[in-house]
């Protein structure tokens, strides 16, 4: 019964495509296979919208009917037929891709990968102006609903972080006073470190994926100092490696939930990797060790040390997904501890930190190489002049030039050999110690891969 009422709902634009609107309803009906506006509101606080199908130009007949829903659901404030409350955006029109932004806030790729109609509907949307993913989400066939346009209003519609951050963008292209930038701007804004902006700049490569998290604002805990900044500076430096700014996920605060992090890796990675890639998975925020097993977590914006099974990542997990991708090469960097001691590590109350070893997965040598910022009972700490992670500041720094070898490149075994005895010197001024690690140790594929 579920598959025929998924059936009917996705026949329903076809049946009802050509029925005049009543009740005040959307009176402009977009054609999927050219490119059309349809303007629902002269209301310049409201967000413009492009769709476009993931399967090329015009898109399969799945993907132009679920645009063309997109479209009527978004006017009509939520119902397919009639208006029933304001509209969603602004106005809506249909590109031909990514790089065919015309004058919209947001770019929503549709795509339908399957051969039959229950196969799920993946919807990405992204920055107009800057290609950043903001949203990634999958329909179940069984659950599948025409109405796409309600969860991407959901998500960036008024009051929501990224909402303010594509007004930022809008008034930041029109030269407005950046009113709005001050509610997204990072933290410590007046911070300039000499790594924030790449001193290079590399040709693209459309195969290469990354995907980027930065949670320091947590709810119930405390903050992990510079933990924004730190993920916005990789961002920067990995478009600068290659990385297209449509290839890099990006989940800084309130977007880096537990399932976000799940959805990257069990879905957003798998769908876009090729044999040919290479994959850059970077954390920046609070670890935590459970003390009964030692094993380490990563603490997403809605982790809960006191629950970390079901509220947090396992870091061994995050290395098992990352392995089995097809990709080439698997680079991870962490800018976390799991002592429990301090820095960025937390643990449940009344729990005293007394793990002196985290089990880690046993990282055989193959297609993965981590760079962690710490040893297991270490603190990982900061540098505040320069307003980054002491890790992420020197990895930066190789990048930038200071680990380049004598033909002229860096290496990710030359960028480990420059910033680890930089950060054991920074640390020790700071009277702690501080051992980044690279694993598995000695690994062949480390000296052969060059990141620049």
């Amino acid at each position: 019964m579920k598959r025929f009422l998924a059936l009917l709902a996705l026949a329903a634009p076809l049946f009802l495509a050509g029925c005049a609107t009543t009740g005040g309803g959307l009176a402009a009906r977009p054609n999927a296979e050219r490119s059309s506006l349809a303007v629902f509101s002269d209301d310049p606080s409201k967000l413009s919208v492009c769709l476009f199908a993931a399967s090329g130009v015009g898109g399969s007949a799945y993907e132009r009917d679920l645009i063309r829903s997109f479209v009527r659901y978004a006017g009509n404030g939520g119902n397919y037929l009639t208006r029933v409350g304001q509209p969603y955006f602004r106005s809506a029109q249909t590109v031909t891709s990514l790089d065919d932004p015309r004058d919209c806030d947001v770019t929503v790729r549709v795509s339908h990968p399957g051969f039959t109609i229950f196969s799920p509907v993946i919807v990405d949307v992204y920055s107009t102006r800057t290609q950043q993913q903001l949203l990634h989400f999958e329909v179940d066939s069984a659950q599948r609903s025409n109405d796409l346009a309600t969860p991407v209003r959901d998500a960036v519609g008024p009051d929501t972080r990224l909402y303010k951050r594509l007004m930022a963008e809008r008034e930041k292209e029109a030269g407005a006073a950046p009113a709005a930038a001050a509610a997204v701007r990072p933290s410590n804004p007046e911070i300039v470190s000499d790594v924030d902006t790449p001193s290079y700049s590399g040709p693209e490569n459309g195969r290469d994926l990354a995907v980027v998290v930065g949670v320091e604002h947590y709810s119930n805990l405390p903050k992990a100092e510079f933990a924004d900044r730190d993920a916005r500076a990789v961002s920067e430096h990995l478009r600068a490696l290659g990385y297209p700014p449509r290839n890099i996920l990006l989940l800084i605060d309130q977007e880096a939930t537990r399932a976000s992090l799940a959805r990257a890796l069990n879905s957003w990675l798998p769908n876009r990797v090729g044999e040919d890639s290479t994959v850059f998975f970077y954390y920046s925020g609070h670890g935590a060790p459970d003390v009964k097993t030692d094993q380490a977590y990563l603490v997403p914006v809605d982790g809960d040390p006191e629950d970390l099974t079901d509220t947090a990542y396992p870091v061994n997990e995050l290395y098992r997904k990352l392995d089995a991708l097809k990709a080439k090469h698997v680079v991870v960097a962490l800018d976390s501890c799991f002592s429990g001691a301090g820095g960025r590590s937390v643990l449940a109350k009344g729990v005293r930190p007394l793990v002196t070893k985290i089990q880690f997965a046993n990282l055989a040598p193959g297609k993965v190489v981590s760079l962690s910022a710490s040893k297991g009972d270490e603190i990982s700490g900061t540098l505040a002049k320069q307003g980054h992670g002491l890790f992420t500041y020197y990895l930066l720094k190789g990048l930038n030039g200071a680990a380049l070898d004598h033909s002229g490149h860096v290496t990710l075994d030359g960028l480990y050999d420059y910033l680890a005895p930089k950060v054991e010197d920074a640390a020790r001024l700071q009277n702690r110690d501080q051992t980044p690690q690279l694993m598995p140790g000695g690994a062949a594929q480390a000296e052969n891969l060059v990141l620049r």
